[in-house]
């Protein structure tokens, strides 16, 4: 598996940014607070693969089909308000809800973290999490993937990934892919050929089977 690497310097200050950003770990109660933290371009997130370290913090960890940093899936969604706090954004309807997590230390929308949820059973008594969501390229697996990548760096690592669904913008030019691997329980939100979000949900199934795709500001396309 080849991933380009960094500098010691750089990978420290990645590391310190970092453990200040990551959304899993600083989302808290309240709203969005504006210009403050790492502003999206202040990396070059096109031509650069971070390496994990080799113990990755449970606050950062991917795991396919199993967790994103805290959020675990068939969790309490208690447990998650408990942990994050009060959702930023949501929505819900039949029974299920989406709830968007903002991180207050970033400068606009770039940091969030998305948890999809129903109810366990039939009682209706306890809501878990179905599936999760995380934009922060510091949220990484232990093989080091991570938003910012190149879908062509991610085909290498996921030779099986599939297109199963396309988005429009609902104003202007723009186009969303979303690129699956089946069984694994992982799948990459794709813009202009540069991974945006990473999803986690059960593995065996497909992320369409889930909860049905949502995306604000975008729109199914065929």
């Amino acid at each position: 598996m080849a991933f380009y690497w960094l500098n010691k310097g750089m990978k420290k200050l990645l590391f310190m940014i970092g453990t200040g950003l990551v959304v899993l770990s600083a989302c808290g109660p309240g709203d969005k607070q504006k210009d403050q933290g790492l502003k999206k371009d202040t990396l070059d997130l096109q031509n650069i693969a971070i390496k994990a370290p080799d113990n990755v913090a449970d606050t950062l960890l991917l795991i396919p089909g199993k967790q994103a940093g805290k959020v675990h899936l068939g969790q309490d969604m208690q447990k998650i308000f408990e942990i994050l706090g009060k959702p930023a954004d949501g929505d819900a309807a039949m029974g299920s809800a989406m709830g968007v997590w903002y991180n207050p230390k970033a400068t606009g929308n770039i940091d969030t973290v998305t948890v999809f949820s129903s109810y366990r059973d039939s009682t209706m008594s306890v809501r878990e999490v179905k599936q999760v969501s995380v934009t922060s390229m510091f949220n990484q697996t232990e093989g080091g993937v991570h938003t910012g990548m190149k879908l062509d760096q991610l085909v290498e690592i996921y030779p099986d990934l599939k297109l199963v669904q396309r988005f429009k913008k609902e104003k202007g030019n723009g186009e969303l892919l979303i690129y699956d691997h089946p069984g694994d329980g992982i799948a990459f939100d794709i813009v202009n050929g540069i991974c945006t979000a990473i999803t986690i949900y059960p593995a065996g199934k497909s992320v369409n089977q889930i909860y049905l795709p949502a995306r604000p500001g975008w729109k199914t396309s065929p």
